[in-house]
């Protein structure tokens, strides 16, 4: 029995390198006959053709280094060429579709992608035959020497085996590609959404999410890998082929949608924990300053990553400054949360001068008593982060809401910050802000007017 399945996997392979063959020389041929077309088109001023027309002699070259490498005379060395050559081809393919992404709108929708995704996904898929292909031809001039083969039958663990896709195909692709992978996503989701409402800092915070989404991530691959090895192996085991390729089809098209997952989400979210991980936050600065009497501490600038624990560490150090004046566009939800907490907790007033926007809010509304001055703005809108969907949007907005409801906010007015988006800035008008209690302080009082004087 092993025998004959071993027959039938060396004549499957020698078919799929053949066919593999005969596709990249009609690739060769498309190209080589829509380079002739721009070239005949445009034979008057072929300057401006020039880079499409060195864009289409790269891809013929690297497709001649996989049909060397296909070949039935080729060796290790060429194959292994031919193998980049491939990989280099997916690799542009995917810095395009990241390119169109980064490209776009911020608030673009994911379905803006597709037209951008299908050419790209139809030109991706032979290239990943070609790789497929490619091992064939590999294992036919070498034995293997992965860990798969190394380890005797009946010695692996459970997840060893997955990988190497020795489970039924049932078991690999309803449990540990649906069931399994699944239950990792949500968990992550769940684990973000919940971590933010602790007391830790964002810059723990990220490393932790970080290391979080990493391992998500190495699960979601050890499941695609394993179900793709089950099912190549399906009918050897006495299955249908039909399942055998109606999962990797299926496999294909998943992969397809966590790329796009990958550029337009959680890619752009994984640099931005990352670059807070490491203590550089992009958002920009911030300034602290103390009033000339020392009552009063002028916060100016964005809430960046630490500003809360810096704006604390200050304050601890001047326990006679019994009010905070704001300048701030916002920030860090996260960072202005905490200090916030800190403001109530001493009971501190609020001031705005100029302009106190977004998560600066928070910081305003913890006062103990709250006034700006007759040109101050005071702006609110939804919360915003790289990379976030609709549904994680919804859920962020809704969590900063019931922030602004348990300040004691008319629910009329909470639902009108709702209803501004990220992009937007809702500017009440001042007696809107007297009457929604957002300024509780009309008359400015000897501490309003020492912060004038400043």
């Amino acid at each position: 029995m092993s025998g004959a399945c071993a027959r039938h996997s060396a004549r499957k392979g020698r078919t799929m390198i053949l066919c593999m063959r005969l596709a990249n020389w009609v690739f060769i041929a498309l190209f080589v006959a829509v380079g002739a077309l721009k070239i005949f088109q445009f034979r008057h001023d072929l300057v401006p053709q020039f880079g499409l027309l060195v864009g289409y002699a790269l891809w013929i070259a690297l497709l001649f280094f996989t049909l060397r490498g296909l070949s039935p005379r080729s060796s290790t060395a060429a194959v292994q060429i031919a193998r980049i050559a491939s990989s280099v081809m997916l690799s542009i393919l995917g810095l395009a579709l990241i390119t169109g992404v980064i490209l776009a709108e911020p608030d673009t929708s994911a379905m803006a992608y597709l037209p951008l995704a299908i050419p790209l996904a139809m030109l991706a898929a032979p290239l990943g035959l070609n790789l497929l292909a490619l091992g064939q031809r590999k294992r036919q001039l070498m034995p293997p020497t992965t860990l798969c083969a190394s380890i005797p039958r009946g010695q692996a663990n459970y997840f060893t085996r997955h990988w190497c896709g020795d489970l039924s195909l049932g078991i690999a692709y309803w449990v540990n590609g649906g069931l399994l992978a699944g239950a990792a996503s949500l968990l992550l989701d769940i684990f973000v959404f919940k971590i933010h409402e602790t007391d830790t800092s964002l810059r723990s915070l990220s490393i932790i999410i970080l290391t979080a989404s990493l391992a998500t991530l190495l699960v979601w691959v050890w499941s695609v890998v394993g179900v793709w090895r089950s099912a190549g192996r399906h009918a050897t085991r006495g299955g249908a082929h039909g399942w055998g390729y109606a999962a990797r089809a299926m496999t294909v098209l998943g992969t397809l949608s966590m790329s796009l997952l990958l550029t337009t989400s959680t890619l752009p979210q994984m640099k931005e924990y990352a670059l807070l991980a490491i203590g550089q936050d992009p958002l920009g600065e911030i300034n602290i300053t103390l009033s000339a009497n020392g009552q009063s501490m002028i916060v100016d600038g964005v809430f960046r990553a630490g500003s809360a624990q810096e704006i604390e560490s200050r304050l601890a150090a001047a326990p006679q400054v019994q009010a905070l004046v704001l300048n701030s566009h916002g920030g860090r939800l996260l960072e202005a949360r905490h200090l916030a907490d800190t403001v109530r907790s001493r009971r501190l007033d609020t001031y705005v001068e100029g302009t106190c926007a977004s998560a600066c809010t928070l910081v305003f509304l913890a006062g103990h008593d709250r006034a700006a001055g007759n040109d101050a703005q005071i702006g609110f809108h939804q919360p915003s982060f790289v990379g976030l969907d609709d549904e994680a949007q919804r859920a962020h907005t809704e969590r900063m809401l019931d922030v602004y409801r348990a300040a004691g906010l008319p629910e009329s007015f909470v639902q009108r910050i709702g209803q501004t988006p990220p992009q937007e800035m809702w500017y009440p008008a001042r007696n809107d802000l007297i009457a929604a209690r957002v300024i509780t302080q009309t008359s400015l009082t000897d501490t309003v007017v020492v912060m004038q004087m400043m």
